[in-house]
């Protein structure tokens, strides 16, 4: 995937973008864009569309060619309590801890191991970004590639679905 062709990518919106009814710009707006049927199908956030599932709306979403984020934790250089947050950190993402996670959203855990402490129940997993089984369907998004080149990326994708 990675490198991803940029103009080649933008050429294929170009194909398609007179049958887009919207280009959602919030979470909220792509839920609501749903919920409403005003579209036939959306990319959307997992959390989204599993908010969505759990409210009774028509819904169903897959894993598959999705795209997978990461995110980090920092402790920034010279704080006074580096130890402390070291040890605050290691606790945020113990597997037993992560494991609660999907217990109240529908964001996995980042740490596979959370999915063999037995706290996860069976069938929440189908429904979980991170679950290994779903993890192999998609691509982990590329952070330094996206570093740089998002601007540019962004800038043309937004002049293209103006004109």
């Amino acid at each position: 995937v990675y490198p991803v062709d940029i103009d080649g990518a933008l050429q294929s919106v170009d194909k398609i973008k007179g049958h887009i009814d919207a280009w959602w710009t919030s979470g909220a707006q792509a839920m609501q864009l749903v919920k409403d049927g005003e579209v036939d199908m959306a990319s959307i956030w997992n959390g989204r569309a599993g908010t969505l599932k759990k409210s009774g709306a028509p819904v169903s979403f897959s894993f598959d060619q999705g795209v997978l984020t990461a995110d980090c934790m920092v402790i920034p250089k010279g704080s006074k309590n580096k130890d402390l947050a070291m040890k605050a950190l290691a606790k945020f993402v113990s597997p037993d801890l992560q494991a609660n996670l999907p217990l109240y959203v529908d964001n996995g855990p980042a740490n596979e191991k959370a999915f063999e402490t037995g706290k996860i129940p069976p069938e929440r997993i189908k429904d979980i970004n991170s679950a290994p089984e779903n993890v192999k369907k998609q691509v982990l998004q590329d952070p330094a590639f996206w570093r740089d080149t998002l601007v540019e990326a962004t800038e043309k994708f937004n002049n293209l679905i103006q004109q």
